[in-house]
């Protein structure tokens, strides 16, 4: 059983734009999600969910 420790540090993982792009979780929005993230910074899964949210419900 995960320790709370263990638990803190997976939530605390950071990703640069390019991980993020690759992975399966955001496989259907990569597009949006390129122009969203900025290259070099790194987010968390929870950072880049939330600014690819505000991106696809801003106006168009």
């Amino acid at each position: 059983m995960p320790t709370e420790k263990a638990a803190a540090e997976k939530k605390a993982a950071a990703f640069t734009k390019e991980n993020l792009l690759s992975s399966r979780r955001f496989q259907n929005n990569r597009d949006a999600l390129a122009v969203c993230l900025t290259d070099g910074k790194k987010y968390t899964i929870e950072e880049a969910e939330k600014k690819l949210g505000a991106f696809l419900k801003g106006r168009v």
